[in-house]
């Protein structure tokens, strides 16, 4: 538009005042005063406030017969200072742009995974320096946020859609949302396919529940419920989106799973050492034996554990300790062994192994209780569940 045009070369902003299908008028941005709060003066202190009074304006009206707007009113002075350099007013909120290419390669760099400080450095050398792009750093950035915004919003619609589509061709399908009740935003999404239903009817004994993949660009956890067959090979029942981890959104995903599955609840579950996790399953799987995957647990002292296994190389502490947890004793016959192990190497009051031995009761280290036996082999693999997660990945 013409007098858009204008006034970046003559140094300042427009606003709209009022517009209408026959009329349409626009202001200096620094028209008026800044208005105060309720019941007190407008500010023409100018604290805060650009807003100066200026009576500059532009109003266009429109000819129908002959198809034409024309100016009706023009007020060109101005009560305040210009900024013509188009260093400056590109900076100006009415006059900022980006082209469509920079926006283009932009977004394609960011799709990409480039860090946000290299996407700039490489705008920078392509266009001859920041002061070129008519936006500065942080307008770039609100971009970015609201681009991703508008992704994430089409990629949700697109998965709630395709289950919709699931659930047509397979009424045993199953999923469901959980929603903020004010806003309608979703927090947390499940679904399980009939297969994997099945198989949860079958294989349910022994289960575990895992949220350390993040591999979605929108980084949110993939909560997965996996299980062993009688192959032992890794199946999965049932998986998640899910919002935050916090024990609402866990007691929303194990209520939903667990109406999912009709009811039933597995008889031993796995997972990390989570207490908002903890607390949603004492809750939710009253009749299920909960356990840390030992997987978790010494991976938290893998650096420590490793120390101990070259200083005790020659004593075979590794393999004796790692065949320890790994064979599956009685709790008797584990604690007589476990005992042996650390006084024959002089390691009982190393802080890894005092921290192992007193989480014997809440690691998954074969313990024998009442008709419960976890074994090795079923513990190794669904102990890392990301060896079946690609299958379900989306």
């Amino acid at each position: 538009m013409f007098y858009k045009d204008y006034a970046r070369l003559a140094g300042f902003c427009l606003r709209t005042a009022r517009t209408s299908k026959e009329t349409n008028h626009w202001v200096c941005s620094r028209e008026g005063w800044h208005e105060g709060k309720r019941g007190e003066e407008p500010n023409k202190t100018g604290n805060g406030s650009k807003r100066c009074g200026c009576p500059a304006y532009v109003k266009v009206k429109h000819d129908k017969k002959r198809g034409l707007w024309y100016f009706d009113h023009v007020q060109q002075a101005h009560n305040h200072k210009l900024e013509p350099p188009p260093r400056m007013t590109r900076y100006m909120h009415a006059h900022k742009n980006m082209e469509e290419g920079m926006c283009d390669i932009f977004n394609i760099m960011t799709r990409n995974g480039v860090p946000h400080q290299a996407a700039l450095n490489v705008m920078a050398d392509l266009y001859d320096g920041r002061h070129m792009w008519g936006l500065t750093e942080k307008d770039i950035k609100n971009m970015k946020v609201e681009k991703v915004r508008e992704e994430r919003d089409d990629d949700l619609n697109m998965l709630l859609q395709f289950f919709r589509e699931c659930k047509e061709n397979n009424e045993h399908f199953y999923w469901d949302v959980d929603a903020d009740p004010k806003t309608g935003v979703v927090r947390n999404i499940f679904w399980s396919h009939a297969s994997q239903r099945a198989e949860y009817r079958d294989f349910r004994d022994v289960i575990t529940f895992d949220t350390t993949h993040k591999t979605n660009s929108r980084h949110m956890p993939l909560a997965m419920f996996v299980g062993a067959n009688n192959n032992l090979k890794n199946v999965t029942f049932g998986q998640a989106l899910i919002g935050d981890e916090s024990t609402g959104s866990f007691r929303w995903l194990f209520e939903t799973f667990k109406s999912c599955m009709g009811g039933r609840q597995p008889h031993v579950i796995l997972t990390d050492e989570d207490p908002a996790m903890r607390q949603a399953i004492k809750v939710v799987f009253d009749k299920t034996h909960h356990r840390n995957c030992r997987w978790h647990i010494l991976r938290l002292w893998e650096f420590e554990l490793d120390q101990l296994y070259t200083q005790h190389k020659d004593m075979k502490l590794k393999e004796n300790l790692e065949s320890l947890i790994n064979y599956p004793l009685g709790p008797m016959q584990f604690e007589v062994e476990w005992n042996r192990l650390v006084d024959e190497c002089g390691i009982a009051e190393h802080p890894a192994i005092k921290a192992l031995w007193e989480k014997k009761g809440e690691v998954d280290f074969n313990l024998l209780q009442g008709d419960v036996l976890w074994q090795n082999d079923i513990n190794t693999e669904i102990g890392k569940p990301e060896q079946g997660a690609q299958r379900w990945l989306c």
